[in-house]
């Protein structure tokens, strides 16, 4: 039975997506731990997307994954599979830089004549990607350990941010498992954000 010290409930109050190449140094529980949002270094390699809706926060979605049970003559519930899944993760950048416009829309360009970006709106590039939530003293993260990315063009509001939706399909990396999970931990003091 869990006790009130094993349990650690968390709201995604606060929370940051940073991206590195496939096979990027991983930071441990120990060093997330010691994530401080105001200094790089404490997650050397990664680099940070920028803002993100706090409107629409990431969502995760799997498709497929369903369950098949076999039966024989003589019994039922003999065999049980399960078809594959495709998991993704829809981020809603709300920073509209040169880096953004690298992940929703690789290979495109900034035309020099115009000054305007010649989007192509097709194509992927395989990144990791962290997601880090803060909430007070808590943070956790999600790791995946490699992604395919791609944009859409944005949503339009009157009262809210524009936002690039990113598309990251989860593939399966190198080695390992295509996601891992860091559970809720204290912060080390002077740290998070």
């Amino acid at each position: 039975m869990a006790t009130l010290e094993d349990t650690a409930v968390q709201i995604a109050g606060i929370g940051h997506v940073y991206y590195a190449e496939p096979g990027a140094p991983e930071p441990t529980a120990a060093e997330l731990a010691a994530f401080d949002f105001d200094d790089p270094t404490t997650l050397p390699g990664w680099t940070w997307l920028g803002d993100t809706s706090s409107e629409n926060l990431i969502e995760f979605e799997v498709d497929g994954g369903d369950s098949s049970v076999l039966r024989t003559w003589d019994r039922l519930n003999v065999r049980a599979s399960k078809e594959a899944s495709t998991t993704t993760a829809t981020i809603n950048s709300v920073n509209v830089s040169k880096d953004t416009i690298d992940l929703a829309f690789p290979g495109s360009a900034k035309n020099l004549t115009s000054g305007a970006w010649d989007l192509k709106l097709d194509g992927t590039v395989s990144k990791a990607l962290l997601i880090v939530i803060v909430d007070g003293d808590l943070i956790s993260g999600f790791l995946f350990r490699n992604a395919s990315i791609s944009g859409a063009l944005p949503t339009l509001a009157l009262d809210a941010f524009t936002e690039f939706p990113l598309t990251a399909t989860i593939l399966a990396p190198a080695s390992g498992t295509a996601i891992a999970y860091y559970e809720p931990a204290k912060a080390v003091a002077g740290t998070a954000g």
